[in-house]
């Protein structure tokens, strides 16, 4: 289970939902990202068809370039903003969605490691 996040140049100063009013904030269109956009008051949701390769690249780089002010993604997603990245998380909403992962055919012996750690999580407790 994880949250959303919303992701900004690092010196915009956004903190909290109450900053996002009028200011354009990016997201995949028809997605759960988008929907909670459309739940913040005055923010002007900016919809990014999700067809190519790399639509989260798409929308950090219109981040970046200042196109958008920031974008909402899958939290997991910004597990690589480090303290150089130009973007920052200003803030995560726990909305408790389901996520996973997809492996290549034939990946048996990955597919087999990662059933055993999340078995083993949910056994400790750590899962929960």
């Amino acid at each position: 289970m994880f949250g959303e996040s919303l992701a900004v140049r690092r010196d915009a100063p956004i903190g909290s939902v109450a900053d996002l009013a009028g200011r354009q904030i990016g997201a995949i269109a028809g997605s759960t990202n988008m929907a909670l956009v459309r739940t913040w008051p005055g923010a002007i949701p900016v919809a990014f068809d999700g067809e190519g390769d790399d639509v989260f690249g798409q929308m950090k780089e219109a981040t970046t370039s200042g196109a958008i002010d920031g974008f909402v993604d899958d939290a997991p997603a910004f597990v690589d903003l480090g303290p150089d990245d130009p973007l920052r998380v200003a803030l995560s909403v726990a909305t408790d969605q389901r996520w996973g992962c997809a492996m290549a055919p034939g990946a048996d012996v990955l597919g087999a490691a990662v059933d055993d750690a999340i078995r083993a999580c949910a056994a400790d407790g750590t899962l929960a």
